[in-house]
């Protein structure tokens, strides 16, 4: 008869949480791509609004060096370039946010990372310990199993004895 590991219900919890800790890292390395393509997506724009604006003042200053600028047009430049300057301005502070997100889910992707470390580790520990009982286990059976091959060759032995000096 196989004996059951004393310690069981522990091997299968610390199974549990290696389980349960890889689905939390998964789950936060998803949130960290989403991160990083949030902060991509705002150096883009930010990018994108501040080729926009140089391509707008260079084409109003060809204009305006071609004499076809009237005072009208120079003040609505003027007028769009602030406008342009906000947007870059606010472009680049949602990119600094999302920056600042993209960090924040590093460390929990790290911390996440750590705990699923702790918890294979102790998930490991366990099951060395039930390998290291098993062998134990196994090798006290097999010194029985000796114990009783000589125990029975002792018994012979004396039957043996008795029957060579008449039956005693």
């Amino acid at each position: 008869m196989r004996r059951r590991y004393p310690l069981e219900p522990l091997r299968d919890l610390r199974r549990e949480q290696v389980d349960r800790r890889a689905l939390e890292a998964a789950e936060q390395l998803r949130r960290t791509a989403l991160a990083e393509r949030a902060r991509a997506d705002a150096t883009r724009a930010r990018e994108l609004e501040r080729r926009r604006a140089e391509e707008v003042a260079r084409s109003e200053r060809e204009r305006l060096e071609g004499g076809a600028a009237r005072a009208l047009d120079l003040h609505r430049a003027a007028i769009w370039a602030d406008g342009a300057a906000r947007r870059i301005v606010q472009r680049s502070q949602a990119e600094q946010q999302a920056e600042r997100e993209l960090e924040r889910e590093r460390g929990l992707e790290n911390a996440a990372r750590e705990k699923l470390a702790a918890a294979d580790a102790a998930a490991r520990a366990v099951d060395e310990h039930e390998h290291e009982w098993r062998r134990r286990l196994e090798a006290a059976a097999e010194l029985a199993l000796e114990d009783e091959g000589h125990d029975r060759a002792a018994s012979r032995r004396v039957l043996a004895s008795r029957e060579r000096r008449g039956g005693r």
